[in-house]
């Protein structure tokens, strides 16, 4: 386990009535996003912090109460902030 450097704001936003959040925290290992629905975690990811894969964004995704699945794309939109991209299946 390593050191949490920075935290980036909460991303949140609501499907179908549903609060979802996505949390970013930049700590000394890479970088780690975790995705939750009403409160509860679904999903989360990692990238490290050098290598090929430290460039791509993230993917999270949760399955909605009526089936439907939540796909969710969270990085860098520049050097201090990150956005998502939300896609309802």
């Amino acid at each position: 386990m390593s050191f949490t450097w920075w935290r980036y704001p909460t991303r949140r936003f609501t499907v179908d009535g549903l609060s979802f959040a996505v949390s970013g925290r930049a700590r000394g290992d890479g970088m780690h996003s975790t995705l939750t629905m009403l409160g509860v975690e679904q999903a989360s990811d990692y990238t490290p912090i050098l290598g090929p894969e430290s460039v791509r964004n993230h993917s999270l995704s949760a399955t909605l109460p009526d089936g439907r699945k939540l796909d969710v794309e969270y990085g860098y939109m520049g050097m201090w902030t990150t956005g998502l991209v939300a896609s309802l299946d």
